[in-house]
């Protein structure tokens, strides 16, 4: 990630992935999602896009196959950290709205 800029970024996606769960995190997300929907979010699509150094990466095969393998590890990863638990409980239709 430091190779190509986007560092920080990928910092806070993990930060993101290690939050906890429970009626703490809810109330806090009532609070902040309106702030980071408007602000937060162009921000972070404008800063990485803007930092992400587009020359690291050679040759059109090499984005091509980076976005099937990105889009193919998702599902799995998502299993992974969401687990089977979370779709029984029916957590995940909360999460998706």
């Amino acid at each position: 990630m430091d190779a190509i800029g986007i560092h920080a970024i990928f910092g806070g996606f993990i930060l993101g992935t290690v939050m906890p769960r429970g009626l703490f995190v809810q109330e806090v997300k009532k609070k902040i999602e309106p702030l980071a929907v408007v602000l937060l979010l162009p921000m972070f699509f404008t800063y990485s896009g803007l930092n992400t150094r587009m020359d690291m990466v050679n040759s059109w095969s090499l984005l091509v196959l980076m976005a099937i393998v990105t889009t193919m590890m998702a599902g799995p990863l998502f299993e992974w950290v969401y687990g089977r638990q979370a779709r029984a409980n029916g957590e995940l239709a909360q999460l998706a709205t």
